[in-house]
């Protein structure tokens, strides 16, 4: 996180895309006694038929800090995840 936190904005989005994610860059930022805080809060989920699912976020800010939560998704075998626009704009 110190070398991440030393970069400007666009070298923080280059760091990003380059270096892959390990399990306790991830882990670290659903720990609720983290100095991390992430941006979104988990609000609902379910079930389109047997392979595919949906999930709700509520999102503290925007832009909100998603990447952790697509790496999830990702992780738990999502092969695709799409982003839809927020309800109510």
């Amino acid at each position: 996180m110190s070398e991440w936190r030393s970069l400007d904005p666009a070298g923080r989005a280059r760091y990003e895309q380059e270096r892959a994610w390990t399990f306790d860059d991830w882990v670290v930022w659903f720990d609720w006694r983290s100095d991390l805080r992430r941006s979104w809060l988990w609000w609902d989920g379910g079930t389109l038929d047997a392979d595919r699912y949906w999930i709700d976020v509520e999102v503290a800010e925007d832009p909100a800090a998603l990447g952790t939560l697509f790496w999830m998704m990702r992780a738990a075998g999502s092969s695709t995840v799409i982003e839809d626009e927020p309800k109510g704009r």
